[in-house]
């Protein structure tokens, strides 16, 4: 038999918005925050809404980091979460939520993910405690990251790194009391792409896969960051996590990718 593991899931859509070339970027990009109007005409700093070019006398500033932090995400109705291994073994969930909160310019912090509707090779599996079926992570936290740098960091791919925010954790530990099947375990980390300069307070991510592979798998200069699955005493498979959620966030929030 087969050991699943995955590890890390949670949030958000690979979509890249600007029509104009940014005139700087900081080192400290990209980070969370918002792009806020002023209150006294020219007292800005920005040009548009979106706070990614520079002009004296403009009507927007910048604000790194968010005040109403907290966000939930569901699952899309009538699709799957799905994670596949590169040797083809299936965990599909039917529903999904997740709770978190945006903590400073470049991470989230608590989120929690149940999943719902839970099957492998046939059968539901279940976390420890839950009801059959379902399956509540540990605790987990995200970092933002560049994907793929552009020549002009407008246009830069970025994401947030997904993981246990204990190191030692799986994602998560599952078991089917109904037959002699073996527990799994999934383990490792995902990359979220993310949707960037755009205020949006509610969002889609799209975590996409094929063959057990994830896209992307890397921050740019950086090692892979995988999930992987085992189930029993069968050994670990890197794992490719499929799904479209929403999310909601309490307040409109842009990821920057040049302040």
């Amino acid at each position: 038999m087969k050991h699943i593991r995955i590890l890390g899931l949670c949030l958000a859509v690979a979509f890249v918005m600007g029509a104009v070339v940014a005139t700087s970027a900081s080192a400290e990009a990209p980070e969370f925050g918002r792009c806020i109007k002023t209150a006294k005409k020219g007292g800005g700093k920005f040009s548009s809404a979106k706070c990614t070019v520079e002009k004296a006398g403009g009507s927007y500033e910048w604000t790194p980091g968010v005040v109403k932090g907290k966000f939930t995400t569901t699952i899309k109705e009538g699709t799957l979460l799905t994670l596949e291994t590169v040797g083809k073994t299936k965990l599909t969930c039917t529903g999904e939520t997740s709770t978190g909160e945006f903590v400073g310019t470049k991470s989230e912090r608590g989120t929690i993910v149940t999943l719902t509707g839970c099957e492998a090779f046939g059968m539901p599996y279940e976390s420890a405690g839950q009801t059959e079926g379902t399956i509540v992570t540990n605790e987990l936290e995200g970092e933002l990251g560049i994907e793929k740098k552009a020549k002009s960091a407008l246009y830069n791919k970025v994401g947030i790194l997904l993981r246990p925010r204990v190191p030692e954790e799986a994602i998560f530990v599952i078991s089917c009391v109904l037959g002699p099947h073996d527990p799994g375990t999934v383990i490792g980390s995902v990359i979220d792409p993310l949707t960037t300069n755009n205020m949006q307070r509610i969002a889609t991510d799209t975590f996409r896969a094929s063959k057990g592979k994830q896209k992307p798998e890397h921050f740019e200069g950086e090692p892979n960051r995988i999930l992987e699955t085992s189930f029993g005493e069968g050994p670990y498979e890197q794992t490719g996590l499929t799904v479209t959620m929403t999310q909601d966030n309490e307040e409109d929030v842009e990821i920057n990718s040049v302040v």
